[in-house]
């Protein structure tokens, strides 16, 4: 579970730079946690 939680936490940290691509950054994680 540290791990993604791990992974998520660093998408979080980088979606606030880039709003703009939160979609992005939500199908990103999408297809993570669909390979975890």
């Amino acid at each position: 579970m540290s791990d993604i939680l791990e992974v998520t936490d660093s998408l979080v940290r980088y979606s606030i730079g880039y709003e703009d691509d939160v979609e992005d950054i939500i199908q990103d994680l999408e297809q993570a946690l669909a390979i975890l």
